[in-house]
């Protein structure tokens, strides 16, 4: 458990200042950070994991990701969320 807790704090920290780039452009756009706690015998969950959505008022989903579980990730992750960022920033 603790360590879904420490990547949550990882994400967080990579990826709010991030979303803050994207909400400066979009007022619209807010994320959430969710936390999965899976016993071993889970039938629902393969283990815990994050993810992350950030939703806008555009129709869509601006961000989703694949199940996080471990630091590179989430350095991946925050890579796709900062390319759309920079588009997103681009096109305004």
């Amino acid at each position: 458990m603790s360590n879904v807790l420490a990547l949550a704090q990882y994400a967080h920290t990579r990826l709010e200042p991030l979303f803050a780039r994207a909400k400066a452009v979009d007022k619209s756009i807010m994320f959430s950070i969710e936390a999965v706690f899976a016993d071993e015998d889970s039938v629902f969950h393969s283990g815990s994991y994050l993810k992350v959505w950030a939703h806008w008022s555009r129709g869509d989903v601006f961000q989703n990701s694949p199940h996080l579980e471990s630091m590179p990730d989430v350095d991946k992750f925050a890579a796709q969320v900062e390319a759309d960022v920079v588009k997103l920033e681009a096109a305004e």
